[in-house]
């Protein structure tokens, strides 16, 4: 090799070595300044070989995982435990399935820094394989994208925020372009989001009715990056128009760079509506102020400036162009009263806020006293008080009508209290006779009368009772009117009443030859709690009425009580008849006071006019109501229910025994059968009811075939079912009473008295008159041995009373029923004469009670209770009990009874029945 040739492949060898020296230069460069991107971007180099299972990290790796490079002696153990937990099996698995596949892979995962902070890192990781394709190492980056996560958080979280409210939520971008929209606003405006993205909202939303001044302010806004808040009228996407309250903020990043707008929008459709309406409304209020004569005031306490509007101005009578101040303000009251209240309460407002309104006297600038209505309310900022204002109106005529109707109010009251002094009066003198005829009728009947004596005595006490009737209609109406109606909560035995109530109208009926029939069948129990009397007055007034309008046929009493909620028990009873019946037109009005049915009724059949009036108000009263259904010519049925108690006082029994006892019942009117067979089943009779003479002969025909263990034990025989002629009916009857040892019971329609010698010489065995009652029921079955009953009887009323009555008559009448119910008493003429016997009567022989007429000479009935009470007439007498006895019978007797320290009440006209009540109430 020559020199020259040595020499060039020198040069060419060193040109090489400097080639790949520049080279070297070049990517040592081009690595340094990849490391200085990396480093800048915040990009950490790892480096896995799977072979040695090393694992390499740059400086950046360890500041991501804030892991000082001499504790890097473990280093794969170490990554893991930086890890989140629920982060490390699935990173695995992306790093094996790139070993074993070669599939690259890109994650996100967490990574506990010794600080105890999440940092967020995304990892990247690809295998690098040798020549012969097997895959020798991992190689990957990991870059911190914790504010990226923290920011997508924070974005879902406002996005969850603005779903879940009902306003609309826009995102714009610089442009004013919409980027997003939360549901709320395809709610509110019926567009899908893909049909304003893109869009400005204004170019979608807005309308012919949009106000261009508003959209005026809103490009304003924008355009100045200002915040905006307006009322803008908007359309759906259906053209309908909505109302919004659109608030508009400009938006911006880190650096202060505008990045968009977020509008809210709320709707507010009805708030304008309701605002549209107030405004209409404050038109209205101030035409009708006008109209009212109505004016305002304002007293601005700052500037001391007062402010009237017209019709103040008006009502104070000074010119339109007048100002007023605080002092003449105050001056225009008048002096005394009404200046005085009005500097008072003015002084309360700005103290305390009071508002105020009164009723005060001004005097106009013309001298003239007007009355007005002065309002006012006071206004505070920080605690004081800025402003009073409130209003006048001119009420001089309505003072005026005040005062007439007080006047009016005061002559009325003096007319009732005229009125109820008349009433009681007149209650008194009346009834106090009355009592003397009514007693001694009732004495003169249970003497030896003859017949004919007996119906003069009967027609008399019956006309009294009218007339006394009559009196109490009266009364009772002037209480109801007046709202001062009481009931009393007594105990009463129904059964008694009702039967009472038939027994009473009895005698007429047989007159007028009516079949008159109590139907209690469904009256289980019988003694309750209530008013007797006004249930009495009630029944009476219906029964009197329906035996008054009735000529032929009859009428019927039907009573049940029901149990309703305890104790409470619900009493219905009807009254049905077969009379003239009630036309249709007239029956809205027939409980109206003083009505009839027509002129003529009064006329023929007597009357006020006010009984089913007050019979109506009694059953209101009585939480209860009464009605009617009529027709003409076929009758009328009342039909009334009232509210009762169950009673807690011990009743006396009569329970009868009837259990297998067959009754044979022939009754010619069926609805009386029905009723009697009703009642002896419900004892427990087996009854065979026949309504014909036919029926009956071939009842006891059958009979005659039976053995006698298998027969009648009674047989019960309407006498309206045999005829004058019958008399194979009666001997066949009395043959089978022989032969069977049947009872035979006369059911008749006239008095007991009348028949007995006929019914004797007949050979019946006993006879039931009518009206059927349970108590004539009773005693005819166990007077004939038909069956038992258990009876329980009252104890008798052993005691000595006082009583103190003026009257001369009421001290017989009332001393002969003393004497019946078995009771001795002394008397006493007024109150002084009665304390003067209590001071000289014994202990030994001491009164048990005092019976004590209130209305008496020299000492009334009040005023000798009072000294009793008091001690006058000894201690031992202090607490006896006292019943007054009063003809009075109007509101506030009983309470001036209990107040003068009487422990009762008795009205007069006494009759035994109440008198004895009284007495066992309090005696035993």
């Amino acid at each position: 090799m020559t020199t020259s040739h040595k020499n060039n492949q020198s040069d060419k060898k060193a040109s090489r070595v400097n080639e790949n020296g520049q080279n070297v230069s070049n990517l040592s460069a081009q690595i340094e300044r990849t490391h200085c991107a990396l480093e800048a971007a915040g990009i950490g180099i790892w480096d896995y070989d799977i072979g040695t299972k090393k694992l390499v990290w740059d400086a950046q790796m360890f500041r991501l995982y804030g892991i000082d490079d001499h504790d890097f002696a473990d280093p794969l153990d170490l990554w893991k435990s930086r890890l989140h937990p629920d982060d490390l099996g699935r990173t695995f698995q992306l790093i094996t399935d790139c070993i074993q596949t070669g599939n690259d892979f890109a994650t996100d995962l967490r990574v506990h820094l010794p600080n105890g902070h999440i940092r967020y890192i995304e990892a990247h990781g690809k295998s690098i394989a040798n020549k012969a394709g097997e895959f020798e190492r991992v190689v990957g980056t990991n870059v911190d994208v914790t504010q990226r996560k923290v920011a997508e958080k924070d974005m879902q979280r406002l996005s969850t925020i603005a779903q879940q409210t009902d306003n609309v939520v826009i995102v714009t971008g610089v442009d004013g372009k919409t980027e997003w929209v939360n549901e709320a606003f395809t709610k509110c405006t019926g567009f899908e989001p893909q049909e304003i993205y893109g869009k400005k909202p204004g170019d979608l939303l807005q309308g012919p009715n949009t106000a261009p001044e508003a959209v005026a302010k809103i490009s304003k806004a924008i355009k100045d990056e200002k915040f905006i808040q307006v009322d803008i009228l908007n359309y759906r996407k259906d053209a309908s128009p909505f109302w919004i309250e659109l608030r508009i903020n400009p938006t911006y990043d880190e650096s202060g760079i505008l990045t968009g707008f977020l509008a809210l929008e709320m709707e507010i459709t009805k708030r304008i509506a309701t605002e549209k309406r107030l405004i209409r409304q404050q038109n209205m209020l101030e035409a009708m102020s006008r109209h009212a004569n109505i004016g305002a005031w304002e007293l601005d306490l700052e500037s001391q400036k007062i402010y009237w509007s017209s019709i103040t101005k008006k009502i104070h009578e000074v010119p339109d162009d007048f100002s007023p101040d605080l002092e003449t303000s105050i001056n225009f009251y008048k002096e005394g009263t009404s200046r005085d209240t009005i500097s008072r309460v003015v002084q309360n407002a700005i103290e305390t806020g009071t508002p105020w309104n009164e009723e005060l006297q001004l005097v106009t600038a013309n001298g003239r006293d007007l009355w007005v209505q002065a309002t006012g309310q006071a206004e505070f900022k920080k605690g004081q008080c800025v402003r009073l204002f409130g209003s006048f109106q001119d009420i001089e005529e309505r003072k005026l009508a005040q005062v007439a109707i007080t006047q009016a109010k005061e002559a009325a009251e003096a007319a009732a209290l005229a009125k109820s002094h008349f009433l009681a009066s007149m209650s008194h003198e009346i009834r106090t006779p009355m009592n003397g005829v009514l007693g001694m009728l009732g004495l003169l009947m249970r003497e030896r009368l003859t017949e004919e004596q007996s119906r003069h005595v009967q027609l008399a006490k019956s006309s009294a009772e009218s007339l006394l009737a009559i009196i109490n209609d009266i009364l009772d109406f002037s209480k109801i009117e007046a709202g001062k109606l009481e009931l009393e909560v007594i105990d009463f035995d129904l059964h008694v009443l009702l039967s009472d109530i038939i027994e009473t109208i009895a005698y007429r009926a047989r007159e007028k030859e009516l079949e008159l029939i109590l139907d209690v069948s469904e009256v289980g129990r019988t003694l309750v709690q209530g008013d007797p009397g006004r249930l009495r007055q009630i029944l009476n007034n219906l029964v009197a009425n329906a035996l008054k309008f009735t000529n032929d046929g009859e009428i019927q009493l039907k009573a049940s009580l029901k149990k309703t909620e305890d104790p409470d028990l619900l009493l219905e009873c009807t009254v049905k008849d077969s009379g003239i019946g009630i036309p249709a037109d007239k029956l809205s009005n027939l409980f109206d006071s003083f009505t009839q049915v027509d002129v003529s009724t009064s006329r023929q059949y007597g009357g006020t006019g006010l009984g089913l009036a007050i019979a109506k108000e009694l059953c209101h009263l009585m939480d209860g109501d009464l009605n009617v259904v009529s027709e003409v010519g076929f009758g009328s049925s009342f039909s009334f229910s009232v509210k009762l108690t169950e009673s807690k006082v011990n009743q006396p029994s009569q329970k009868m025994v009837m259990d297998g006892v067959r009754i044979l019942l022939a009754e010619k009117s069926e609805t009386e059968g029905k009723v009697l067979s009703q009642q002896l089943k419900r004892w427990g009779a087996i009854v065979e009811k026949v309504g014909s003479e036919d029926d009956l002969l071939k009842c006891i025909a059958k009979q005659d075939k039976k053995d006698i263990g298998e027969g009648f034990t009674a047989v019960f025989i309407d006498m309206n079912l045999m005829g004058s002629e019958s008399h194979a009916l009666r001997q066949q009857l009395l043959n089978y009473g022989s032969r069977s040892a049947a009872k035979l019971i006369l059911i008749v329609d006239t008095e007991v008295t009348v028949l007995s010698s006929l019914l004797e010489s007949q050979g019946f065995d006993a006879f039931l008159d009518k009206p059927v009652t349970v108590s004539k029921l009773i005693k005819v079955l166990t007077a004939s041995s038909i069956c038992s009953a258990k009876i329980e009887s009252l104890p008798k009323i052993q005691a000595h009373v006082l009583l103190v009555e003026d009257n001369k008559i009421n001290q017989i009448v009332a001393q002969s029923q003393l004497d019946i119910l078995g009771v001795t008493c002394d008397i006493a003429s007024n109150g002084i004469q009665a304390i003067e016997v209590l001071k000289k009567k014994s202990h030994e022989t001491s009164y048990d009670l005092i019976l004590m007429d209130c209305q008496m000479p020299e000492m009334d009935g009040y005023q000798a209770t009072r000294l009793i009470r008091e001690g006058t007439a000894g201690k031992y007498y202090q607490q006896l009990p006292i019943i007054a006895l009063t003809a009075n019978a109007m509101k506030g007797d009983r309470e001036d009874c209990l107040a003068a320290g009487m422990n009762d009440y008795l009205s007069k006209p006494l009759t035994p029945e109440a008198l004895e009540k009284k007495l066992r109430a309090w005696l035993i």
